[in-house]
């Protein structure tokens, strides 16, 4: 089956793939920040643990603040 047998047309397809496209952009920009932050945050804490644990706490309430707003929509 071909997609435009399922009654998709030419400028649909070419929406999908605008937004894909754009979708991969967003996930790579956001993953690079996250490493450019992640990657020398964790060096740094790796020889202290009690400074690692309260990053790891922080982080957590970062976390935790989007998925409770998720939740009052519910």
């Amino acid at each position: 089956m071909r997609f435009s047998d399922i009654g998709a047309s030419r400028e649909v397809l070419a929406e999908i793939i605008l937004r894909l496209g754009e979708h991969v952009e967003l996930m790579g920009i956001s993953i690079g920040v996250a490493s450019v932050i992640a990657f020398p945050l964790g060096v740094a804490l790796r020889n202290h643990p009690r400074a690692a644990g309260a990053v790891v706490a922080a982080t957590g309430t970062f976390q935790t603040i989007p998925s409770l707003a998720l939740l009052g929509f519910m």
